[in-house]
């Protein structure tokens, strides 16, 4: 029986899960997925980029350069992370995709491209699964860019998965951008080699409901994992966002910097994990919440996590809420801003340090124009 396979027969088998954290709509894993079709810019690297869909993968993975031993191997790597959406989710994702890629690197053959996901009444629903191989020295760039039509309620359930061998860079941008009524799945899980660097850009911007999941485990000698997010929640959304960082080798480093903003009525929670295993001396890991709450009725739960079993590390975790600063709000009024520009001005100014470290150049307009848009 084949992975995918596997995948299927598990997810039938699987109960419904039952978060703490927050509701699950009656709505989750419909049972008729349909097709969906998303559209492809490739700036590099095309030989490099397999269909990985459910319905197609057996005959794509047959054409790859990786073997299929090796390959299952690679598409198993979400199993067992207690930090994840779950076995349901997974396998869900994993046997019914009906959208998704292999992107296998080398080092003479780097890969860059964007792949833009438009939810639609023709396509209500995506389940979408990525593969990220970079072999030793590769680099890869991916895009992933969700939006929708304005009404409706839609679906989207993603799964990606990174190995980043020795001395790979691999950079990752998500924008979620759906319309404010539809639901929002998405998990990344990361394999990251010796010297490796991982950088994964988180960014949720709409959804009713939205569930993250991201964990990076480093395993080899120096290697360096960063997560960036940026998030807004507006009417009476539900987000619950969750980051972990694995430390497994020695003198590793990783980041996790998140800012956001909350209005009307919506509830977040947000995890972020910095977990040091036996061996993982000389590492480092930083983690840092902001979250700018612009009701006082707002719920917002931070729950910075440090779990520890190795002495010689550094582990630094901050968390911080606050409301509209009513003095900066005055001086911004009092040349000549309305009350809406200058609170827009800081919202967007809380967001500008994490869109210049994500480095994303032309998609940091989309999320800039995005966020205005929001705001408003």
């Amino acid at each position: 029986m084949s992975y995918l396979e596997h995948q299927t027969r598990t997810f039938e088998t699987l109960e419904r899960p039952l978060w703490k954290r927050i509701e699950l709509p009656e709505a989750v894993f419909p049972e008729t997925i349909g097709t969906f079709e998303a559209k492809m810019k490739i700036e590099e690297g095309d030989r490099g980029v397999f269909d990985l869909r459910s319905s197609l993968s057996h005959d794509a993975l047959e054409k790859s350069a990786i073997d299929m031993e090796t390959l299952e191997t690679y598409l198993a790597i979400d199993q067992g992370h207690k930090e994840g959406l779950g076995p349901k989710f997974t396998s869900y994702v994993n046997g019914f995709s009906n959208q998704g890629l292999l992107i296998h690197s080398g080092a003479k053959s780097p890969v860059r491209l964007t792949v833009s996901h438009h939810l639609s009444k023709e396509q209500p629903l995506l389940l979408d699964h990525y593969l990220i191989v970079a072999e030793e020295g590769a680099k890869v760039e991916l895009v992933l860019d969700y939006t929708s039509d304005a009404e409706a309620v839609y679906q989207h359930y993603g799964n990606l998965k990174i190995i980043a061998k020795n001395r790979s860079e691999v950079r990752v941008t998500k924008i979620q951008r759906i319309n404010s009524q539809s639901l929002s799945f998405d998990q990344v899980v990361t394999e990251v080699g010796e010297a490796a660097a991982v950088t994964v850009n988180d960014i949720q911007l709409g959804a009713d409901v939205k569930a993250i999941a991201n964990i990076q485990t480093i395993s080899g000698m120096r290697g360096d994992a960063n997560t960036h997010s940026l998030y807004y929640g507006q009417e009476d959304s539900k987000s619950d966002l969750s980051y972990t960082m694995k430390h497994l080798g020695k003198k590793t480093t990783s980041t996790i910097l998140s800012k956001g903003a909350l209005q009307k009525n919506s509830h977040k929670v947000f995890r972020g994990n910095l977990i040091f295993e036996k061996g993982a001396t000389g590492s480092v890991g930083k983690e840092e919440e902001f979250v700018m709450l612009l009701n006082e009725k707002l719920k917002s739960d931070s729950i910075p996590g440090l779990f520890c079993k190795e002495d010689d590390v550094i582990g630094e975790h901050a968390a911080s809420v606050g409301q509209v600063d009513v003095n900066k709000l005055f001086y911004l009024m009092s040349r000549g801003f309305s009350e809406f520009e200058a609170k827009r001005l800081m919202i967007r100014s809380a967001y500008e340090e994490v869109l210049v470290k994500m480095q994303i150049g032309e998609a940091g307009e989309i999320v800039s124009d995005e966020i205005n848009l929001r705001i408003s």
